[in-house]
């Protein structure tokens, strides 16, 4: 009897080792047509501009938002014709001091390439490939902030 128990015991142990270890590292079946990190979408600062291209140096954030897998990248997107531009202006109320919180008035529109320029922050790039696996990608939607401030305006 006590030789049965004993067994049971372990077979349990085992059994719950094995279940432990299949949830806490998933099988990945195929690793080339289903990675465990995607991503196709970034902010950042742009940090090179040509005609149909900006250089985006920023974070790369998954699909799967409770992964935790963030990463530092620099990516070439190039402009298409179907490119979705979306503007967020900032608008910082005078008399603001440095140090006091503030509540900026927001607006979001239409953008334009024109608006483009080295050391815009863009809130977010939306691409079609993988951007965790590529250094150069094509844009669908760039999201980017403008911030207004006039001092002289009361």
């Amino acid at each position: 009897m006590h030789k049965k128990t004993l067994t049971i015991i372990i077979l349990l142990a085992v059994v719950l080792l094995a279940a432990f270890l299949y949830y806490r590292y998933p099988h990945n079946p195929n690793p080339q047509s289903t990675p465990i990190h995607i991503s196709n979408t970034m902010g950042g600062q742009i940090v090179g501009l040509k005609s149909r291209s900006v250089t985006i140096d920023g974070i790369a954030r998954p699909l799967n938002k409770i992964s935790g897998h963030f990463e530092k990248k620099k990516i070439e997107f190039t402009i298409t014709p179907g490119t979705v531009f979306k503007k967020t202006v900032y608008k910082i109320p005078a008399g603001t001091k440095p140090g006091v919180p503030f509540k900026p008035e927001e607006k979001t529109g239409p953008g334009d390439i024109s608006d483009l320029a080295v050391g815009i922050r863009v809130l977010e790039v939306q691409s079609t490939e993988n951007l965790f696996t590529v250094d150069k990608a094509t844009v669908v939607i760039m999201n980017y902030a403008i911030y207004d401030f006039d001092p002289l305006k009361k």
